[in-house]
Parts: C-alpha cells; sequence; structure tokens
C-alpha cells in the first residue's frame, strides 16, 4: 500500500477529499485520450497504476464489516 501513496504523490495521513482530488488531477493529465499519440501505451500504463493505486487507497478508507 505505501507504493500506491508514492504512486498518487500524498502522505499516509491524508484524507480522502485529497485522495480523490489529487487522483482526478492525474487522471485528467494522464489519460491517454488526451496524450500525444507516440506516447499513447506509456500514458496508458501510467494512467493504469494510478487508478490502482486509487483504488487500494480507497479500500483502506472502508471501515471493516461488523460480523
Amino acid at each position: 500500500m505505501e507504493n500506491a501513496f508514492r504512486i498518487l504523490g500524498l502522505c499516509h495521513d491524508t484524507n480522502i477529499k485529497e485522495v480523490k482530488t489529487k487522483y482526478k488531477l492525474l487522471a485528467k493529465k494522464w489519460h491517454p485520450d488526451v496524450q500525444d499519440e507516440n506516447q499513447s501505451k506509456n500514458n496508458k500504463d501510467k494512467f493504469i497504476d494510478i487508478t490502482n493505486a486509487y483504488k487500494i487507497i480507497l479500500e483502506s478508507f472502508k471501515k471493516p464489516a461488523k460480523t
């Protein structure tokens, strides 16, 4: 999970609002549809990494289910 925070450029003590804001910024920047076609593959990989990191961090904010 530490890698996920690093990918998004966040500290471990960040809140959910900061995570969402940072994700939106990075997703917009690295989305393959808005980049040069020559770098499309690299941008797609970067975008996938950012999205996966975002999902991992969101999971960490979820509370465990009560049993």
